[in-house]
């Protein structure tokens, strides 16, 4: 790669999008803006920082994105020492043809020659050294008429530290640009769409492999294995770590999977989600390990289920996800009164909705209301840990303009449908 290569011709269909987002970020600060990609940390998958991942499309561990102010995009690419291609694989290596593909109108050295095959937070800062400098202009023009004011950025904090200590004036220029991130993020577009559609059809089979992997005698850990088999043999993979408790550990709402043997009447909560070109899923569903619910477990399941079905019907632009001040529009509050209604609140411990995307816990500001394009989780669950019981149903849905669209529609949750899912387990 040379120190510094410019690029003209036609972009294109993926580089004008990530060109049409960086241009909506840079509107919306009113300043350049410097975002920073994920580091690697260890000997495990490297996981791309999600904000980066979306405005360049790109998977290389410290690169950094400056865009400035008139939408002209530089990517900045750590100098590898010449032993890396016999470390990772060729797909993490960006080329000038890679760099034009994606929108960038520059590539540049990010500094010095890197010692070994990776990037190290902990390293010289010699490494940073063409950034630093060009963050050294970057500060001069601040606060010029022709300039910005601030330096738009969400770097890592060490890197940051790093790079005030070579660029004087740079920490009192510095501005968070999480926030329009967030906001840009929270709309999504129809290729978006399409790869949640993905993520939660992969993540509806690894339900249905649980389920057919369900019943007493069973461990926990078993039915993790069924349902990210069916993860890894399409090419995705967990979007968050498994969960399948069982019994009373079906109570507790983050447990994880344990060489338990399932019991001969316990609910099971299954909670999954895979990701698919870094798009999550988020999905839950309980199943009798009988095959078949007691009365009970019935009881607790169809509350769960009228809960889940009201907030549904409810949600659509103007609502918001949890809002106190006015509760009559609130998701969270919406389904507490259903809740009360059925005689149940004592038993819900948690929120009811949260953003998806690409993260499963999505940026987003709840304190705005719902718009068209947002992609949510619709959860409610009762907990009865003195009767060793739980159930959670959790579905994704589209807000759209008069509505919600359930992503996953096509997963049972009809309590006779679950048990004819669960009873396949016998089979």
């Amino acid at each position: 790669m040379a120190q510094a290569s410019e690029f003209s011709g036609t972009i294109g269909t993926r580089g004008a999008l990530y060109k049409k987002r960086r241009d909506a970020l840079v509107k919306s600060t009113g300043g350049p803006v410097v975002v920073c990609a994920a580091y690697e940390t260890g000997p495990f998958r490297f996981c791309q920082d999600s904000s980066f991942f979306y405005f360049t499309g790109l998977e290389e561990p410290g690169a950094v994105c400056l865009i400035a102010v008139n939408g002209h995009a530089t990517l900045f690419v750590p100098q590898y020492a010449s032993s890396r291609a016999q470390w990772v694989s060729d797909a993490l290596a960006i080329s000038d043809a890679t760099a034009l593909e994606h929108g960038f109108d520059a590539v540049v050295a990010l500094g010095d020659c890197c010692p070994g095959h990776s990037i190290a937070l902990q390293g010289c800062e010699a490494q940073w050294r063409e950034l630093a400098a060009c963050l050294t202009d970057l500060v001069k023009a601040c606060g010029r008429p022709d300039g910005s004011t601030k330096i738009f950025t969400d770097l890592h904090a060490l890197v940051a530290w790093k790079l005030c200590k070579l660029v004087s004036g740079l920490e009192a220029c510095l501005a968070d640009s999480r926030p329009f991130i967030a906001q840009l993020r929270r709309c999504k577009d129809k290729e978006e769409i399409g790869l949640l559609y993905r993520a939660a059809e992969l993540t509806m089979q690894a339900q249905a492999a649980a389920a057919c992997a369900i019943k007493p005698g069973v461990t926990e850990a078993e039915v993790q294995a069924a349902l990210e088999y069916a993860f890894t043999a399409a090419g995705a993979y967990p979007a968050f770590p498994s969960i399948v408790a069982s019994g009373k550990r079906a109570t507790v709402l983050h447990a994880t999977p344990i060489a338990i043997n399932i019991g001969q009447q316990d609910c099971v909560v299954v909670d999954c989600g895979a990701c698919v070109d870094r798009y999550c899923a988020d999905v839950t569903r309980t199943y009798p390990s009988a095959g078949t619910f007691t009365a009970r477990q019935a009881q607790i399941y169809d509350a769960v289920l009228q809960i889940q079905e009201h907030v549904a019907s409810l949600a659509q632009p103007g609502y918001w996800l949890r809002n106190d001040q006015v509760p009559e529009k609130s998701l969270y509050h919406c389904a507490l009164a259903k809740c009360a209604e059925l005689g149940y609140a004592e038993y819900w411990v948690h929120s009811i909705s949260h953003f998806v995307g690409l993260d499963v816990h999505d940026v987003g500001d709840a304190s705005k209301p719902l718009a068209e394009g947002d992609v949510i989780t619709i959860e409610p669950g009762l907990y009865l840990p003195q009767e060793s019981l739980g159930v959670r149903i959790e579905d994704m849905y589209w807000i759209i303009k008069d509505g919600a669209i359930c992503l996953t529609e096509d997963l049972p949750r009809d309590r006779k449908a679950i048990e004819e899912l669960a009873q396949s387990a016998f089979e």
